[in-house]
Order: C-alpha cells, then structure tokens, then sequence
C-alpha cells in the first residue's frame, strides 16, 4: 500500500518518470504483489509506451503469475491487433500450466480469430498431451466437447464423431457423462 501510494503522489506532482522509477523498484523488491505490476502496467498503456507494457509483462510472466495476469497480457495485445503475439502468450501459458481450460481458451482465440486450422493444431496438440499425462485424463472431458463442437460447427460431421469414439474410449466413464450425452445428441 505504501508503494502504490507513494507512486500515486508522485503522478499527481507529475513526476512521471519518479513513478516510473518507483514502480520499477517496488515489483522488483515485492515481485509476487500483482497489483503493484497491473498499476504499472497501466501507466505505461495510459502514456502510449507499449513497448514499456510488454517489458513489464515480461518480467513478470518470468514469475508465472495466476491466470489473471496471463488474461491481461493477453488481452493488451488483443487491444492493439497483435494477434500473433497474443497466440505466443498463450502458447507459453500452457507450457506453464498445461490444464485443460487453458487449451480450451488458447483454441476458441485461434478459432475466433477465423484460424479453424490453428485452432484444430492446438486441440490436437492438447489431446496429446492429455492423453499422454494420466494427470489431466480425468479433466480432458472439457477439452474433448470444444473440440467436437469446432468441427460440428465447421460441419465436419465425421471428424467429430472420431473424435467422440477416440474419447468415449479414453475417459472412464464416470468422468465422461456429459460427453456420453452430447454423443448421443450428436448422433
């Protein structure tokens, strides 16, 4: 709290780069305290030094921060059409958390972003990696119904119901029951 203070008082003195200067000391002493870096996140964006924004996002993904932290990055670059960017930070996310929600989100991005071919890359490397970790089999089940709804929505009606056997035969059935009944829907 005193840091955020002391920077708020020297932005009000306009004494901008005192502030800069201050926040670069504080998340370098308190790197885990996630509001001293969004707050400078913020200045940064507010003066037009993006750049800066992304260095400061930078140093910070080094912490492997909670997934709010990975989202704000995420969607800075969103904010000024670096798609490209936004796809190589979710691509480090999951290297850092490898969960099935994170594959989830890092697909529904490519596939909005009208890249159903990326998209099907990402689910396909997700399923490999669930398949290969018993550690995510039990929650591959979210990963698996995204996956059947792109290709039913780009009417490819074959592919998901390949993909529905390959998971039907995967999951234990206690953990699959909602897919069970989408296949069942699907069929």
């Amino acid at each position: 709290k005193l840091w955020l203070s002391y920077t708020e008082m020297e932005l009000k003195g306009r004494n901008v780069q005192h502030a800069r200067n201050l926040f670069d000391r504080a998340v370098t002493l308190l790197p885990r305290i996630d509001q001293l870096r969004y707050n400078y996140v913020y200045l940064e964006v507010l003066l037009g030094n993006v750049l800066g924004a992304r260095q400061v996002f930078e140093r910070w993904m080094k912490w492997e921060p909670d997934d709010k932290a990975w989202q704000a990055y995420i969607k800075m670059e969103e904010r000024y059409q670096e798609h490209d960017r936004a796809s190589a930070i979710y691509e480090r996310w999951v290297a850092v958390r490898p969960e099935p929600r994170v594959w989830v989100k890092w697909a529904w991005f490519e596939k909005d972003r009208l890249k159903p071919d990326k998209a099907g890359k990402v689910f396909q490397l997700a399923l490999k990696f669930i398949s290969d970790d018993t550690e995510h089999i039990e929650n591959a089940q979210a990963v698996f119904s995204a996956f059947t709804t792109t290709k039913t929505r780009l009417k490819e009606y074959e592919r998901a119901r390949v993909i529905y056997k390959f998971a039907l035969d995967r999951l234990p059935r206690s953990k699959s029951s909602a897919l069970y009944a989408a296949y069942t829907k699907f069929i």
